[in-house]
């Protein structure tokens, strides 16, 4: 449990959603969002979230800072609207 606090403390969360948007942003600017760099971008992407990593999955990572998130932010419905929309763009 020590290391889960520490991957989620560290922001590797924060550091996907980031790199998420830099691609995102990377296939609209250079591609004009052309359908197949799209498709091939969020293909890698969730290959990457999918993939197992050790005794921590991402997923597993996901819903831990989803509940640290709203531990810490509180449960309105703007904070649950903000974690709805960054795991959508994780997932």
């Amino acid at each position: 449990m020590h290391k889960l606090k520490s991957l989620i403390e560290g922001g590797l969360i924060n550091e996907l959603m980031g790199l998420l948007i830099k691609f995102k942003d990377l296939v609209k600017t250079c591609f004009n969002n052309d359908g197949k760099f799209e498709r091939a971008r969020q293909s890698g992407f969730e290959a990457f979230i999918n993939k197992d990593i050790g005794a921590i999955s991402i997923p597993e990572l996901l819903a831990c800072y989803s509940d640290k998130f709203l531990r810490k932010q509180g449960s309105s419905r703007e904070n649950y609207e903000t974690l709805e929309n960054q795991a959508r763009n994780l997932i």
